[in-house]
């Protein structure tokens, strides 16, 4: 199978996390709407990174002191 070329690559990648213009962004939503290859792109990042999700919530506005003793150490 043939693999997507490293600007398509970067196009999906640029879509995931909304990076550019909105012609930029458009091109890219086309992409992963007509390719497979970056619609599975796209799909993987998602399931990757949805783990970091609860991250950026209310309920964790500070760090733990337990994590913050690991990082430090």
């Amino acid at each position: 199978m043939i693999t997507l070329r490293q600007e398509q690559k970067d196009l999906v990648l640029d879509y995931f996390f909304q990076c550019g213009t909105a012609e930029h962004l458009e091109s890219a939503k086309q992409l992963i709407e007509t390719d497979p290859r970056a619609r599975e792109l796209y799909e993987q990042l998602k399931g990757s990174l949805e783990h970091l999700d609860h991250v950026d919530h209310d309920a964790h506005d500070e760090c733990p002191d337990h994590l913050a003793e690991m990082t430090i150490n």
